[in-house]
């Protein structure tokens, strides 16, 4: 029985990716380094660390050309950024 094929992206492709990533990644630093100093960013910190771990898998997964398993860390990501989205709103 044959193994199922796995999507891979172009080589362009994972570089363009890999650098959305590490741009996304700056900024959910910069974010999670606030909260050190900014109080009302506290409730948030947890969920902007997650979503810096879950930018450098997808870096990974860029790097390595695995589309389907980028797609499945994007849904991650977008899960808590919503729930960043949803604390900062009833502050």
């Amino acid at each position: 029985m044959a193994s199922p094929r796995k999507a891979i992206l172009a080589p362009l492709d994972r570089q363009s990716w890999g650098d959305w990533a590490m741009a996304r990644l700056k900024v959910a630093q910069s974010y999670y380094d606030l909260t050190e100093t900014k109080n009302q960013l506290l409730p948030v910190k947890e969920e902007l660390k997650v979503i810096s771990f879950h930018l450098v898998t997808f870096h990974g997964y860029a790097e390595r050309g695995e589309a389907e398993k980028m797609i499945w860390t994007l849904g991650r990501i977008r899960q808590e950024s919503q729930k960043v989205r949803e604390k900062l709103c009833k502050i």
